[in-house]
């Protein structure tokens, strides 16, 4: 089961009293992630992306597809603050471990349950909501808060390179 998180908790997200700047520069890069649905592989290269008039273009590192996504109002200032300075390298297992501890520790702790198949029977896990995030859930969390908020399918998919209905359907965890 694959999780996302909401606005509010995006912002509780962004708002955490920070221990170091390796603890800020993942945060803010995820937080970048949750309002622009680029993978890792993407928010990786945003010190290589085209970055004006209010829209980040880049070619995605896994479709080659080239993808105009507006900087929206949530972002912006983290966009401009980071083109000046330059957008931090981060590596993908100590952003994974990292965005955890800070799920954990701004209490993002629902407890989930979900189904895991194990030897030809299905098993009932639950588990706090913050071990379950990694850095793909950014992606998860901006394409199903854009359609909550309203956006067309085909305007997300646009922004998020997906080609196939089937495909983005699996990233949005809007109920029916």
């Amino acid at each position: 089961e694959q999780v996302y998180l909401n606005e509010k908790e995006i912002q509780k997200l962004s708002q955490l009293k920070l221990k170091s700047v390796q603890e800020k520069h993942v945060r803010d890069m995820f937080i970048i992630a949750c309002y622009t649905a680029l993978r890792i592989s993407d928010i990786q290269k945003l010190s290589h992306a085209e970055i004006r008039n209010d829209n980040i273009t880049l070619y995605q590192t896994k479709t080659k597809e080239r993808v105009e996504i507006p900087i929206l109002k949530e972002i912006a200032p983290l966009i401009n603050h980071y083109q000046r300075i330059g957008f931090p390298s981060i590596q993908i297992c100590k952003a994974n471990a990292i965005i955890k501890e800070l799920a954990k520790r701004c209490g993002i702790c629902e407890i989930i349950s979900h189904k895991e198949h194990r030897g030809g029977t299905v098993h009932i896990q639950s588990q706090p909501k913050w071990s379950m995030i990694s850095f793909h859930t950014a992606r998860r969390s901006c394409i199903t808060n854009l359609y909550k908020r309203g956006y067309p399918v085909n305007y997300i998919m646009t922004l998020s390179g997906h080609r196939s209905v089937q495909a983005f359907q699996r990233y949005m965890r809007a109920s029916n």
